[in-house]
């Protein structure tokens, strides 16, 4: 019966969006069937007096970035830190994550009345997108397309939804863009990484990995030395570049200076963050975090396991496109050793950021042929119950 319903890419697309209907609706209804709900304002940054259309907000609150996604969304080119009700805080660095607030303002058509549907319409749409391509990843290495929704069901990605961040539509155009590199549409690839880029600047990180070998692979493969479409794959580079330089022009200060800075020593603010914690006064709050983390150890060492055997494919191709998915997921494993204090504060500072590396990780799988065990699927599924139960009864 699952595998009939799972059968293909589009059934896993009509599945994820049940799920995230449902999703949507508890959450919609739980809040006083409110949308703004998905934008968790806070007082101390949102003044709703002030904001155009009516907006839930949260006292004695900071919020969360979905008020400064919507910010953007009101005025995706503001030059203004403060407007519509909202100060930006550090304007540079959350204009620098641009491609989802102007998607939503361009689904919108400009009417600030549509903004808080359409934020949430555009990762609707994404995430079914994570989906489906995941399914056809899954399906391209002879795994079952049912697959293509773990991905998509990861914690992270379940709680960004939740609270309209960026990281559903860069995890989509992420997943888009390995597509095509498996498929050596190296345009497409990069062309859909540039996008990725202006969407979470962290993306980066991956497309830093699939340039590298990318590039070696080039001129280091005799037949392929005249092709010089790898040279594509600086355009995502480039795009940050010019973004950046842009943003300083308005500004005064590039948004690399403006956020978080990392750790200069590795899980030093993770271990330190243990020691803070008020476990006895927060026991629940422990425990999810605990959860969600043993979840990420349980995906990487998965991962770390399946380096052992060979691939199903000895295709070069596909030997290659797995080299690849390791490195970008490496890569991404030395990231988070550096994250600082404050992504440790709480679980949905971690999740959020770590969505990538978890996504790499399930696609590090499917492309080694390999099918994630049975009780990693269902702690996933459980998880993501668990995600969504929590969204609906909180902001």
């Amino acid at each position: 019966m699952i595998s009939s319903t799972l059968g293909t890419p589009l059934k896993v697309g009509l599945v994820a969006a049940l799920i995230l209907l449902a999703l949507i609706a508890g959450r919609w209804e739980c809040g006083g069937r409110d949308i703004t709900r998905f934008m968790v304002c806070g007082d101390h940054a949102t003044n709703p007096g002030k904001t155009p259309i009516p907006v839930q907000v949260l006292t004695n609150s900071n919020g969360y970035d979905g008020q400064y996604f919507t910010r953007l969304a009101f005025a995706p080119f503001t030059k203004k830190q403060y407007a519509y009700g909202i100060n930006l805080g550090s304007p540079s660095y959350r204009q620098q994550r641009i491609f989802y607030p102007l998607m939503a303002w361009l689904l919108a058509g400009g009417n600030v009345k549509f903004i808080p549907w359409t934020l949430v319409l555009v990762n609707f749409f994404a995430m079914i997108g994570i989906a489906i391509v995941a399914a056809e990843i899954a399906k391209s290495f002879h795994l079952h397309p049912g697959h293509g929704l773990l991905p998509m069901l990861s914690c992270g990605l379940i709680l960004s939804f939740g609270r309209n961040l960026a990281e559903p539509l860069t995890a989509f155009l992420v997943i888009s863009a390995l597509y095509f590199l498996l498929k050596e549409r190296i345009f497409l690839c990069a062309l859909t990484a540039s996008l990725s880029v202006l969407t979470r600047e962290s993306s980066l990180i991956t497309f830093a990995a699939v340039g590298l070998l990318m590039t070696g692979y080039s001129f280091f493969d005799k037949p392929r030395l005249k092709n010089k479409s790898f040279l594509w794959l600086l355009l995502p580079l480039c795009a940050y570049l010019l973004w950046q330089v842009y943003l300083r022009s308005v500004w005064g200060s590039p948004p690399v200076t403006s956020g978080p800075t990392l750790c200069p020593y590795p899980l030093r603010d993770f271990f330190q963050q243990l020691t803070l914690f008020p476990y006895k006064h927060k026991p629940l709050e422990c425990l999810v975090s605990g959860l969600y983390l043993c979840w990420y150890l349980w995906l990487a060492g998965t991962v770390l396991n399946s380096f052992r055997g060979k691939p199903e494919s000895r295709q070069q191709a596909p030997a290659r496109y797995l080299t690849i998915l390791r490195t970008a997921w490496f890569f991404w494993a030395i990231f988070v050793m550096f994250l600082p204090l404050c992504m440790w504060e709480d679980d949905w500072g971690f999740t959020r950021i770590m969505t990538e590396w978890s996504m790499l990780g399930w696609l590090c799988l499917f492309a080694d042929g390999k099918k994630p065990g049975k009780s990693l699927i269902i702690f996933t599924l459980i998880l993501a119950a668990g995600s969504i139960l929590r969204l609906w009864m909180r902001p």
